[in-house]
């Protein structure tokens, strides 16, 4: 076995329901032309009731959507970064806080990086959105003197 496949094995089951997670997945499938804000905002419902009530459940929601967020498919990565702006905009603080990880930022700048110079409508516009949603959140976050 390689060093990934035994990592693999020993990586913990995500505690999220499989359904929750198809959810997810539906909501930033490569195929999706726009965001469906219905399953947007169900999604979000359900991430702020995790933030309320399971912090296991949101941290590996939101580790779900992280993973979606390295995908090679830009496709799936403007409808993740528009999924995770929802979810800013409609969940409480402790939502942020897991989206505002280091690991999470990390992805954020992966996705910057990997985009740059890309002649993919999607690439671009995932860059734009990406950059966006850092500098939102950069002003909305700083500390209030």
């Amino acid at each position: 076995h390689s060093f990934s496949a035994r990592a693999a094995m020993f990586r913990r089951k995500l505690s999220i329901p499989d359904s929750f997670k198809d959810q997810i997945n539906d909501a930033t499938a490569d195929m999706t032309l726009d965001p469906d804000w219905g399953l947007f905002m169900t999604i979000s419902d359900t991430v702020a009731k995790y933030g309320r009530e399971d912090h296991e459940k949101l941290h590996d929601t939101i580790k779900l959507i992280r993973r979606r967020l390295t995908s090679k498919k830009w496709r799936t990565v403007l409808m993740c970064l528009m999924l995770v702006e929802t979810l800013v905009k409609n969940c409480p603080p402790v939502v942020h806080r897991e989206i505002s990880t280091e690991k999470f930022m990390k992805a954020m700048r992966s996705v910057v990086k990997d985009t740059k110079g890309k002649t993919n409508a999607d690439a671009r516009e995932a860059r734009t959105k990406c950059l966006e949603l850092i500098q939102a959140w950069g002003e909305a976050f700083l500390p209030k003197h």
